[in-house]
């Protein structure tokens, strides 16, 4: 694997300090954050696609994957850059984002950076709605438990389980009713691996 730890090495040193420097001197957060947070999640982002390559004793790695992995190592990169460093930013921060990451690398084209997912079987970038199957709406279910998905709640969706399945924190921050709680909610109690047991709690500020 060292050969493609040398290629993160150069991807980290090209954009990582370039990034976090456009993002401090030109976005908004809904939340601070500091700079330390900012890069530990870009990595936290990046350890969630390589967990397949984190061998026990005894298995090894299909040639299949290790080629995959050649391809994937960059779009993992730029993935982990726009969620990791744009993930707690504003609405028009985002804009601003999107414009800054297509001037660095190449992305699909019809929407924004934050609208697509990198799949690592399939090698190529997706939309978020084509990434979950389309499902009638329940009407048993009480309004206040239904989720409409759209792309930001398919992508906070796969982001906690990303991270939850690393046993890391997420903090899910944005405005009022943009789907925070219900998307976590959901997530937490019929999204993840049922060995776990979620717990919940609530507050009012």
């Amino acid at each position: 694997m060292k050969p493609y730890s040398t290629v993160f090495k150069g991807l980290f040193n090209e954009l990582l300090d370039e990034v976090l420097d456009f993002h401090k001197r030109n976005l908004k957060e809904f939340v601070a954050t500091v700079e330390p947070n900012l890069w530990r999640s870009v990595l936290n982002v990046v350890d969630g696609f390589l967990k397949e390559y984190v061998l026990q004793e005894g298995q090894v790695i299909e040639n299949e994957r290790l080629e995959a992995l050649k391809q994937n190592l960059e779009p993992i990169f730029m993935f982990a850059i726009v969620w990791g460093i744009g993930g707690a930013v504003d609405v028009p921060s985002k804009a601003k984002m999107d414009v800054w990451m297509r001037g660095k690398k190449n992305f699909p084209a019809k929407m924004t950076v934050f609208d697509y997912f990198y799949d690592v079987n399939q090698c190529k970038w997706r939309g978020w709605m084509d990434t979950i199957e389309q499902k009638p709406v329940d009407p048993r279910k009480p309004f206040s438990d239904l989720i409409i998905p759209t792309p930001e709640t398919v992508g906070y969706s796969f982001v906690i389980e990303h991270i939850c399945t690393q046993m890391k924190h997420v903090l899910c921050i944005g405005p009022t009713g943009t789907g925070k709680t219900i998307t976590v909610k959901q997530k937490l109690m019929t999204g993840m691996d049922p060995a776990g047991t979620p717990s919940q709690k609530s507050t009012s500020y």
